[in-house]
């Protein structure tokens, strides 16, 4: 239970960083493809947080890329 816990506490902060990105126009472009970084602080392993958060980061590609009309990457850093 703890560990769903932190993973929504992390998804919410996931969502409120790409909610500031967004209402700060960056995607005006839109002839390119978006490329965003998400930083993650790794409280564990760093592969073990990339494992943990890449189902959770392709979803979210997928819905922006649908929703923009054009190709979104996200990096984890």
């Amino acid at each position: 239970m703890r560990n769903r816990r932190t993973l929504l506490k992390r998804l919410a902060t996931v969502a409120l960083g790409f909610s500031v990105v967004w209402s700060a126009g960056v995607f005006a472009d839109t002839d390119k493809k978006i490329d965003l970084n998400l930083g993650l602080y790794t409280s564990s392993k760093p592969s073990a947080m990339v494992s943990q958060f890449r189902p959770i980061v392709r979803q979210l590609e997928r819905q922006m890329s649908r929703r923009l009309g054009k190709p979104v990457r996200i990096r984890m850093q």
